[in-house]
Formats: C-alpha cells, structure tokens, sequence
C-alpha cells in the first residue's frame, strides 16, 4: 500500500514538471498513468480523471498554442473525450470575452448553457441588427434541442418563442407579396397564421424576465438591447401582424415589408428623455439614447 501512494506522489511530481516544461500533454498522459495499469478505488479513479481534465482546461488554449491540436490529437487517441477540449475552449473564450465563441463550444458540452447565453447576450445584440441571421442562428440551434433540452428551448422567454416569432414574421411577409387574386388558396394558411400570432401575443403578455445571470465577460463591442424591450417590440409586432393577416383574409391589400422588429417604429423610441431609457452612462456616443442608437430612431 505504501509503494503505491509513493507512486503517485512520484508520478504528480513529473506531472508538474511536464507541465512547467510546456508538456502538458505528456502530464495528462502520466496523471492517468496511475490508473491505467492496476485496480484502484472507483473515487480514485475519478480523482485523477478530474485532475487530467484540469490540467487540460488550464493549459489547451488553440488561440495561443500553434500545438494545440496536434497535443489535442494525441490525447484524443489516446481516450480523452473531445468535450474535455469544447469545455476548456469555453471557459477561455468566456474570459476573453467572446460570446459566440462561447456558445459555439458549450453547446457540444451542455444546450442549455447555450440556450442560456443565447437569451441573455447574443439573441439582445443580434436581432434588432439582423432578424434574418437571428432567425438563421435559431434554425441551427432548433435542429439541436433534444429531449432535455426541449422545456428550456419552449419556456416564454426562451430562444423558442423567439423562433416561432421570426417564423410567423418570414411567412407573413412571403404571403403580403401574394397577388390579392391568388390569396384565396391561401386561406387556411391565413387562419393558421392568425392563430399562431394570437398564442404567441398571449404567451409573451405573460413573459417575466429573470434577472441576468451571465457569469463571463462580454465583448464591449456587443451593445444588448433590454430583453423587456426587445419583447415589448415583439407584442406590439405582433399586433401589426394580425391586422395585416385580418386584411388579407377580408382580400384586401397591404404594405409588402412585413412589421418587424428592426421597421416598426416603436412608440417607446419617441417618448424617452435626451439621456435615454438608462441614462448617459451606456449610451453609444452620438446617439440620444439607447433605442434611437439601436433601431436608428433619429428625431
């Protein structure tokens, strides 16, 4: 019993070692030496798969190490699981402030911390920019969702809604550019439309929005519009939506540009003071406040 923690305190001295020389790949290799070739306790075991995985998350960084992926290949043949790797780029790109690059990589290690990132930071920066590269993004990450990420991707305020939006928004805009004597064949897809708009009105009138709970940094680049105004926009979208639907199911025309979060001018914009919804502390310079400044509002 002696010989063998004599063993391993031997084998994590030449672990640190490696490490201090740069090869961590070898320390991870030696770390689970110690358990490759004789019988131990099940906690031990899983003591030193935790301490390799460590080893891993501090040193395996692509964006510094030109030998990042070939030390990656080697532990990856020798039976590390590549989501060791996904995590560790993770949390280094959460300390360096990159979101997406975040989300891309926790994705392959949990959907729902991706799907939490997603409502918190980028889906606020992204769609009152671009609603098609949102809609895009959430075509992506729907053909994902499994079965335990399911309620988390359909909660009111989650990535779901916001996809079932864009969709209805995308399907009503394709119809307003329908010939008004061709959109009689359309009329079950009008009510179906219609019905869809009025339980996406309803959920989203319910909506409460959970305090933040990013823990990472963000890029100071990427300015977040409030997630209560982005789904006030979207209730108020919505009712611009029916009576477009209402107008098509009486044949009558409509503007062809669907309402959308990024041309509908919303009310809100026009009654905040100079120094915006939060004051003049986070308000991009040049603008008069913050919604004028994301929705281009100029008065």
């Amino acid at each position: 019993t002696m010989g063998f923690y004599k063993d391993t305190l031997v084998v994590d001295s030449v672990s640190s070692q490696l490490v201090t020389m740069g090869s961590w790949e070898w320390a991870v290799y030696a770390t689970l030496c110690v358990i490759g070739g004789q019988k131990v306790s099940e906690p031990f075991a899983h003591a030193r798969s935790l301490q390799a995985k460590n080893i891993i998350m501090r040193n395996f960084s692509p964006s510094t190490d030109p030998l990042a992926n070939q030390r990656r290949e080697f532990l990856e043949n020798m039976g590390i699981p590549s989501v060791w790797f996904h995590e560790a780029c993770a949390y280094r790109c959460a300390n360096e402030g990159d979101v997406v690059g975040y989300v891309d990589n926790i994705k392959r290690v949990s959907l729902q911390d991706a799907l939490m990132t997603l409502e918190a930071a980028i889906i606020p920066a992204m769609l009152l920019e671009s609603p098609e590269k949102t809609l895009e993004l959430l075509d992506a990450f729907n053909s994902l969702i499994t079965g335990e990420s399911q309620n988390h991707w359909e909660k009111p305020n989650g990535c779901g809604t916001i996809h079932r939006f864009l969709i209805l928004c995308k399907r009503v805009e394709a119809l307003s550019k329908v010939a008004l004597s061709d959109i009689s064949t359309y009329r079950d897809e009008i009510y179906e439309l219609n019905d869809n708009a009025s339980s996406l009105a309803d959920a989203i009138s319910n909506i409460t929005i959970p305090a933040p709970c990013l823990i990472m940094k963000t890029d100071f680049m990427l300015k977040m519009s409030p997630r209560d105004f982005l789904f006030s926009e979207a209730e108020r979208t919505l009712s611009l939506l029916r009576m477009k639907l209402h107008a098509l199911q009486k044949n009558r025309g409509c503007a062809t540009d669907a309402p959308t979060l990024n041309n509908c001018a919303s009310q809100l914009a026009f009654d905040l003071s100079c120094d915006g919804m939060f004051g003049t502390s986070i308000v991009p310079t040049g603008d008069s406040s913050i919604l004028r400044g994301r929705c281009g509002f100029k008065i």
